[in-house]
């Protein structure tokens, strides 16, 4: 009796497997009915072949053959791959077809070939191996559309064919810097002394001067910067006949940058790909060490007592704490005037300078500023605010904001 009732069970799930299984057969033919790839095809694709070039699934999509086989844009792949996902086909077209490619790209051994978009609406043609069908792609629109082409729509169309047409440069990632975990940056420009910024230490070369620190925020503000940073186009080849050289950028003191200048145009050479790069602004090279030092005279948010003596030697006091004047020690107070000042030297300075003590006994000021019993001399001139410590022999110039960028209360 138990032999039997084993015997029945065993029966039950096989039959349970066997129809689940022709279950799943049918829901994959299904969609392979339906779609011209299913996802479960995609995900075992180990190479894509272009028509000059090939990139191969190594855990990682990367190039054949090339210094620079790593740099492939794998998000660009992704999004190709989702894109066939959704190429959902309309109509197979039987016989023999007369059938215009505009490229083609073999996909783990099938060959995809794109044809001609539809002209009355967003379908286009597609060959896939010796079959012709007519497709739509149902991947979601993000792109705004204007109402006279939203039936229409080129754009779907138009983005496979690019990726098709595709050149091995072209699919590198654009964001050159995210392929590498940013340790340090050196600077070493022919027109200046080297300088170094350590993203981990958030700190740098040469140390800030008179007693200074490092801008903690302004460094870690770079580094994600530095990892948007996007380059315009890549090059295997020189892409300007002459251009002056800068100098050479080095990250992690691996990864060497030779930089250029072309036509007010920011060139890289990276050396260890063989690779240009024309980035889409001089913000990398406009960069000065002493933008990575806090050298800002007043904290806001310590309370600080600060006087400012006028050359006529009237004198006045106040504590200034939190963006906010208290406890002056005169009725008579120009507060906008006052607040721009104190707004200005909160701001980390253009320039801190080391001056012989002849420029010091020799500087023209206008205001003695004492801050927490340190003097300094200052004096304001067009948009900049020259100052000068008393005690030593450094010179800051500061610029000079304007009200409307200030906000400012008293109490």
């Amino acid at each position: 009796m138990k032999k039997y009732i084993l015997f029945n069970v065993i029966l039950v799930l096989l039959a349970y497997v066997f129809v689940e299984k022709d279950a799943l057969e049918k829901l994959k033919k299904n969609r392979g009915n339906h779609f011209l790839f299913s996802e479960n095809i995609l995900k075992n694709v180990k190479e894509i072949r272009f028509s000059t070039f090939k990139i191969i699934n190594k855990n990682m999509w990367v190039l054949e053959k090339e210094k620079f086989n790593k740099l492939v844009d794998q998000n660009a792949v992704k999004n190709f791959f989702l894109q066939l996902q959704n190429l959902k086909i309309q109509r197979s077209i039987p016989g023999k077809v007369s059938f215009n490619p505009r490229c083609s790209v073999n996909i783990g051994g099938s060959n995809l070939e794109i044809g001609d978009k539809v002209a009355f609406n967003e379908n286009f043609y597609v060959r896939l191996d010796e079959e012709v069908f007519i497709v739509r792609d149902i991947t979601p629109q993000t792109r705004p559309l204007p109402k006279e082409i939203y039936r229409l729509n080129p754009y779907k169309h138009g983005r496979l064919l690019r990726f098709c047409l595709t050149t091995k440069v072209a699919i590198l990632d654009k964001f050159i810097f995210q392929k590498n975990k940013l340790k340090t940056i050196r600077f070493d420009f022919l027109t200046s002394s080297p300088f170094i910024v350590d993203f981990n230490r958030l700190s740098g070369h040469p140390k800030p001067l008179n007693e200074h620190g490092f801008d903690r925020d302004v460094i870690d503000i770079f580094k994600k910067k530095l990892v948007k940073t996007e380059v315009e186009a890549l090059f295997i080849a020189r892409p300007f006949f002459d251009g002056e050289k800068l100098g050479i950028i080095s990250i992690n003191e691996k990864l060497n940058l030779e930089v250029f200048i072309n036509k007010g145009k920011t060139f890289l050479y990276i050396s260890t790909f063989s690779l240009w790069a024309k980035l889409k602004n001089r913000d990398l090279v406009n960069v000065y060490y002493q933008d990575f030092w806090k050298t800002s005279l007043v904290q806001k948010s310590k309370s600080q007592k600060i006087c400012i003596q006028e050359i006529n030697n009237s004198k006045m006091c106040f504590q200034f704490k939190n963006g906010i004047i208290k406890n002056t020690s005169s009725s008579d107070v120009e507060y906008s005037s006052l607040y721009i000042l104190l707004e200005s030297l909160s701001k980390n300075s253009l320039v801190l300078k080391n001056i012989s003590d002849y420029q010091k006994v020799s500087f023209k000021y206008d205001k003695i500023l004492e801050i927490n019993d340190k003097k300094y001399l200052l004096k304001s001139k067009n948009r900049i605010i020259s100052v000068v410590d008393f005690n030593s022999n450094y010179q800051y110039e500061f610029l000079k904001l304007h009200l409307e960028n200030i906000a400012y209360g008293k109490n």
